[in-house]
């Protein structure tokens, strides 16, 4: 039954995903994986997780941008140390070097100063 609770709950996060409910996505599948830790698709939770944060931070306003994006990083580099021989790892990798040239040009424009 505890199986059945944990379909239920992964249909539950990505219906949030699929609905563009980016923030709730993420909150449902961080959550999937702390109910369920030694599930075989851990991996799988903490990537959508990952995508999840990143679309929010795509769509955020740009004040929230960059703590959004850090975010991103700092869920990437938690993927790579929990499952670091994941079949995931290159697209974890993929989010978190868009994550990070998106910081840079976030950074770029923050340090222009108007004419």
């Amino acid at each position: 039954s505890r199986q059945k609770l944990e379909v239920k709950d992964a249909k539950a996060a990505q219906l949030y995903f699929d609905l563009n409910q980016f923030r709730a996505s993420a909150v449902a599948f961080a959550t999937l994986l702390n109910t369920y830790p030694d599930s075989q698709r851990s991996a799988e939770y903490k990537l959508m997780s990952i995508k999840s944060y990143y679309r929010f931070a795509e769509l955020s306003v740009e004040e929230k941008k960059g703590e959004r994006y850090e975010k991103v990083v700092s869920e990437s580099g938690e993927f790579m140390e929990r499952f670091p021989e994941s079949a995931y790892i290159n697209e974890v990798k993929q989010l978190l070097n868009q994550s990070q040239n998106n910081l840079k040009t976030l950074s770029n424009e923050s340090n222009k100063t108007p004419a």
